[in-house]
């Protein structure tokens, strides 16, 4: 355990090296472990139908650290439950931090509420929640975001609060560790 590894093939020689974020899927020598995204997406749509939420979007504005998969996996499980998904696109070719607030308020403007919004992880999460705040649109009464990641910074130090997903990542790491020093 501990060692330090690239992503390069010549760099790991002998070197059991799994990727665990699919932040690189194009890479094929590379082992890779992940949580799966549909059932990511089973767990948010439950959790917002709980809340009695009968409305859902997804904002994945692309901010270069997941791909759109989870988006589109909860689109297809809010489908599969009858319901209709709204999908951000950003109009003006930005993406992450740099998107233009307005295309996302004019976005928000026309979703029906209240509103259950799935955010891939806790970047857009909070994005998402400090478009709200700016326009005095009140979290999570009518807006009731959820990432589909956790990260304590990100999802709790700040007002409001979003409520995320916690991922088994320390499990699928230790998990992976007895597996590759066999």
């Amino acid at each position: 355990m501990g060692h330090c590894i690239t992503v390069t093939q010549s760099d790991v020689r002998g070197l059991p090296t799994v990727d665990v974020s699919i932040v690189m899927p194009l890479v094929k020598w590379m082992g890779r472990d992940a949580t799966d995204d549909y059932i990511r997406a089973e767990i948010a749509f439950a959790h917002f139908r709980q809340k009695g939420l009968k409305h859902f979007a997804s904002y994945d504005a692309a901010i270069g650290r997941y791909s759109p998969v989870r988006a589109m996996a909860f689109r297809n499980v809010v489908r599969k439950h009858g319901f209709q998904c709204d999908l951000f696109t950003p109009l003006d070719g930005k993406y992450g931090w740099e998107i233009d607030h307005n295309n996302t308020l004019q976005w928000l403007s026309i979703l029906s509420r209240p509103l259950a919004m799935f955010a891939a992880d806790p970047y857009p999460a909070r994005q998402i929640a400090g478009v709200c705040e700016w326009n005095q649109i009140p979290v999570p009464d009518e807006i009731s975001i959820l990432s589909g990641d956790n990260d304590d910074m990100l999802c709790d130090a700040f007002s409001p609060h979003i409520s995320s997903i916690q991922l088994a990542s320390g499990k699928i790491g230790t998990e992976l560790q007895i597996y590759c020093n066999r």
